[in-house]
C-alpha cells in the first residue's frame, strides 16, 4: 500500500524480524548522522571531503574520508559495491593512528552476515591510495562500515 494520511502506520509489522532490522538500521543511521559532525558539518565545502579511492571499478569499492573541525571527528568510509566480502582489504586513511568502526551495514543487528572489525585498526606507515599511512581491515559484501580517527 502506497502512504496514507487517513491511516495509521503499519507497527505490527516490526513482529516480523525484517522489518525490525530495517527499523534498527535506519535508527542506526539517524542516530549516527546526528552524533557525528563529519557527516554534516561541511556539507557544502570540500573541505569536508575527500576522496580515498574511487577508481577500483575491478573491485567495485569506494573509500573516501569526511572531515569536521575536529581532526578527532574524521571519518573513513568504505562502500563495497560487490557480493564478496574483502577480509583483508588494504586502504589509505588521513592520518597515523587508531581507528575504530562505528557503523557497518553487514551488522547481525541489520540482518548482515556479521563482516565486521569489533577491534581497534592501528595504522602502519606505508604509502598507499596515496596517503602516507594505510590500514588493512574486513570490508562487508554488498556493505559499508564507517571508521573514526580515534588518535594516535
Amino acid at each position: 500500500d502506497e502512504w496514507n494520511v487517513g491511516k495509521s502506520i503499519d507497527w505490527h509489522l516490526l513482529e516480523f524480524e525484517k522489518h525490525y532490522q530495517i527499523q534498527q538500521y535506519v535508527k542506526a543511521l539517524n542516530h549516527l548522522y546526528k552524533q557525528e559532525p563529519a557527516l554534516w558539518k561541511y556539507d557544502f565545502d570540500g573541505k569536508g571531503f575527500e576522496w580515498i579511492n574511487c577508481s577500483d571499478y575491478e573491485a567495485s569499492y569506494v573509500s573516501y574520508v569526511r572531515y569536521a573541525d575536529k581532526k578527532e571527528d574524521t571519518l573513513v568510509i568504505l562502500a563495497n559495491f560487490t557480493p564478496v566480502p574483502r577480509f583483508f582489504h588494504t586502504t589509505g586513511v588521513p592520518y597515523a593512528g587508531k581507528y575504530e568502526e562505528i557503523f557497518n551495514s553487514d551488522s547481525f543487528e541489520f540482518g548482515g552476515s556479521g563482516v565486521i572489525n569489533d577491534n581497534i585498526i592501528n595504522s602502519v606507515e606505508r604509502d598507499y591510495d596515496g596517503k602516507d599511512h594505510a590500514i588493512d581491515l574486513r570490508v562487508p559484501p554488498l556493505g559499508v562500515t564507517i571508521l573514526k580517527y580515534c588518535g594516535e
